[in-house]
């Protein structure tokens, strides 16, 4: 036979001992409280659970079978719809309230302190900002996010040990990319951080992985086919080498934008495609990776 035993501390502070005998074979089950029956039942063979109250508090004990053996429970239920239940309620929202509206208005201002104080750490002015990069700057790599659908970027360094994320609008982006080139979700360029505060950094556009210059490639390969198709297949491969060695993404960019008229892109136009090609460095370094 099974025997369990429980205290349950009321509303009012009374002490109530709930016990059980559970027969293994019979399965007569007798349940009481403060050593007075009150609960019998017979044949209780399979898992179930009995309600009852004290001191209004709803209470509830589970009998779960498992395979050879019975498992014994009481739990005091403070979710079902009883009077005590409901009132608890109330009062518990009625607190959360008042510490919420108190938690809030102290991470507010503490908020509002840290805030204030970062503000000024991190954001000096730009030629501050430089001659602290020029003292105290380090090199790493960023990456490049971006969720599909979205009109965020965010971007993300390890510097000191630390993850650095940031955010940027597509707007924002554009404004500081100084190249119209594809960007994409994954691309990784040098980014130089203030060793002392690596909130201060500067992106260096200039400086994409081998990875970024291979995507940006296989995009302008079949558009150089297009427009060139006198072109061979190699001599497509070293007008990009050449262009990307001798003035790197901005090479890539007057390559990408070699059909637009000089007067809507003189940086990148015809005109720019044209003084590229034609300018003696150019034509040596195509000889000497076509020839």
């Amino acid at each position: 036979m099974s025997q369990f035993n429980w205290t349950v501390v009321g509303q009012h502070g009374k002490q109530y001992k709930i016990g059980l005998y559970h027969g293994n074979q019979t399965g007569h089950l007798m349940v009481y409280c403060n050593y007075k029956v009150m609960l019998i039942d017979f044949s209780v063979l399979e898992s179930k659970t009995y309600t009852f109250f004290l001191d209004d508090e709803m209470c509830e004990l589970s009998l779960e079978k498992h395979k050879d053996h019975f498992r014994y429970g009481l739990n005091l239920n403070k979710e079902a719809d009883t009077p005590l239940n409901r009132q608890r309620k109330l009062i518990d929202k009625k607190d959360a309230i008042k510490a919420g509206l108190f938690l809030a208005g102290l991470i507010l201002m503490i908020g509002l302190l840290i805030f204030g104080i970062k503000y000024f750490q991190n954001s000096p002015s730009p030629e501050k900002m430089e001659a602290q990069l020029e003292k105290s700057g380090k090199k790493t790599t960023v990456r490049l996010l971006k969720e599909e659908g979205s009109e965020v970027w965010s971007y993300i360094y390890v510097a000191e040990n630390k993850s650095y994320n940031f955010k940027l609008t597509d707007q924002k982006i554009k404004e500081e990319f100084p190249y119209p080139l594809p960007l994409a979700s994954g691309d990784e360029f040098q980014v130089t951080y203030n060793f002392n505060n690596p909130n201060i950094h500067r992106i260096d556009w200039s400086r994409p992985n081998a990875v970024v210059v291979k995507r940006l490639e296989l995009i302008l390969n079949p558009m150089i086919q297009d427009w060139h198709p006198e072109m061979s297949t190699q001599e497509i491969t070293c007008q990009m080498d050449a262009a990307y060695e001798l003035k790197g993404l901005e090479g890539l960019s007057v390559l990408f934008r070699q059909q637009e008229p000089s007067e809507s892109n003189q940086s990148f136009g015809q005109n720019a495609y044209l003084r590229l090609t034609r300018s003696p460095e150019y034509q040596k370094l195509f000889a000497e990776k076509c020839w």
